[in-house]
């Protein structure tokens, strides 16, 4: 709901009325609280001593807030009211960097809930400088309520270097009267959050108030009686509208609340144009259109795109699983992944990802293939892992490891038996209270290919413990040389 003025809404609340006597009044005579309205609608001014004024106004769908100073006319009793507003912009956007998984790509995010305050608000997407000759609708016709954010399609940054904005400026009829266009640059950010500042659209409140027998007059219309202030009151009108609109933190930027604003570093875009056209320049179908969620719904934040790249993984990884896609295609994606600072937040699952994969690889004996993923892994993934500490995840890393100390017996590659002691397992590594049996099982196989009996039985009890059957070890043909060997045999027993 767009806001209207001031004079307006006194006149919607309260007969407008000429007051012929005036009575002589000074300056600290209008400080007070006066209220106009009842219970389905009420405004209020706060006129405060240090010459500063509250405005609000609660009604239906239409809320207002406005802040400003008042100061005496040269008119009999009279003081003129004018509203303070921060530098914004009317179609305020918002620009930081994703740094998405992939080529460059540039994201523009519509704000649905602003811009629902705008009257048919149009858009454009150019790759030069050139005015675009039409723009088209946001939003169908017929519906002003949308809520939530609205994504365009993911653009290349060659097609994507200007923005256009705008909508239909109306009359006091509610008739159109032009179209206002804003231009933005797109440059140093991958993710352009746009939104529309609906207090901006109007003009500020520049009013005139008489004080009459102790009765505010507000541009010729009856406001309210005057009620002193209490101290509670005065304190209230300061903290919560007066210092956060005439006295904003430095740095603060309400926009930026408004639309969503993330912990990562933002900017507040500055536009470098902004021009008016005939509504004519309006054509073609509406970009978003409603009901259409999977092609219109999106969002910027963090957490949806760590969602959007655990998809990404998971088709990766089963087209390099099934052998539809080269496994190099899940190798690029998880080192690309890899040099983001969000890879802690993915980490259990790429570790899973790449313990299946490894799994799937050694079992159908691809033991190049496998040795690329292992060292793959080591190299650029295991790096970026270590820190993080998650029981899943440290599981499927044992996995890594049982399934190299596999690749070691069959490809006598001394390189993956170290790998997997010194740094996959470690000096931590504690085989009495591992929860994983297949990989001491693994580590039974490969003592008993280097004959250390020892450390072998030591790797054989432990396995039993955790259930693996006796019978695997007599079936296995790493062990054939032990399985008429009496302390073999004792420990691999029932």
């Amino acid at each position: 709901m767009r806001s209207i003025s001031v004079g307006y809404i006194a006149c919607l609340l309260a007969a407008c009325i000429v007051t012929p006597h005036v009575q002589a009044v000074q300056e600290a005579d209008f400080v007070g609280m006066y209220t106009q309205g009842g219970m389905e609608s009420q405004a209020q001014l706060f006129l405060l001593d240090d010459k500063t004024f509250c405005f609000t106004f609660m009604g239906g769908s239409l809320d207002l807030i406005r802040a400003g100073h008042w100061k005496k006319t040269t008119a009999e009793a009279t003081i003129n009211l004018q509203e303070t507003r921060p530098e914004t912009q009317l179609y305020p956007a918002i620009g930081k960097n994703l740094d998405r998984l992939g080529p460059p790509m540039v994201g523009i995010y519509i704000d649905g809930y602003s811009l629902s305050n705008a009257h048919s608000p149009v858009f454009a997407v150019t790759s030069t400088d050139d005015q675009p000759a039409t723009f088209r609708p946001l939003f169908p016709s017929g519906k002003s309520n949308w809520s939530g954010t609205y994504a365009l399609p993911l653009m290349p940054p060659e097609k994507a270097k200007y923005f256009f904005i705008g909508d239909v400026e109306i009359d006091k009829y509610n008739r159109p009267k032009k179209l206002r266009i804003t231009q933005y640059k797109i440059e140093n950010y991958d993710s352009f959050r746009i939104g529309f500042d609906e207090i901006q659209s109007d003009p500020a409140m520049n009013s005139n108030a008489q004080l009459i027998n102790n009765v505010l007059q507000m541009d010729g219309g009856k406001f309210g009686s005057k009620v002193p202030l209490n101290q509670n009151t005065i304190t209230d009108v300061r903290e919560q509208c007066i210092k956060p609109i005439l006295f904003p933190e430095s740095g603060q930027s309400k926009q930026g609340d408004s639309l969503g604003q993330q912990s990562a570093k933002v900017e507040m875009l500055k536009p470098i144009k902004s021009f008016s056209l005939d509504v004519s320049a309006i054509e073609g179908e509406p970009i978003f259109a409603d009901g259409d969620k999977d092609a219109t719904k999106g969002s910027d934040t963090l957490e949806d795109m760590i969602e959007a790249e655990q998809t990404q993984l998971q088709a990766a990884f089963e087209g390099a699983n099934n052998g539809a896609q080269p496994i190099d295609n899940f190798l690029k994606l998880t080192n690309d992944l890899a040099g983001k600072k969000r890879i802690k937040r993915h980490a259990p699952l790429v570790v899973k990802l790449y313990a299946e994969l490894l799994v799937n690889q050694v079992g159908k004996g691809q033991f190049p293939v496998s040795e690329k993923l292992f060292f793959n892994f080591v190299e650029n993934i295991y790096p970026v892992m270590q820190s993080v500490k998650n029981e899943a995840m440290l599981y499927s890393q044992s996995v890594i490891a049982s399934q190299g100390l596999i690749m070691t017996v069959a490809t006598k590659n001394d390189e993956i038996r170290k790998v997997v002691f010194e740094k996959l397992l470690g000096e931590k590594f504690d085989i009495a209270t591992h929860p994983n049996r297949t990989l001491i099982y693994n580590m039974a196989c490969y003592y008993a290919t280097i004959n250390n009996k020892s450390a072998m039985l030591d790797a054989i009890k432990q396995a039993r413990k955790r259930k693996t059957p006796a019978k695997q070890f007599m079936a296995d043909a790493d062990f054939k040389n032990l399985w008429k060997d009496a302390e073999f045999l004792e420990a691999v027993k029932e």
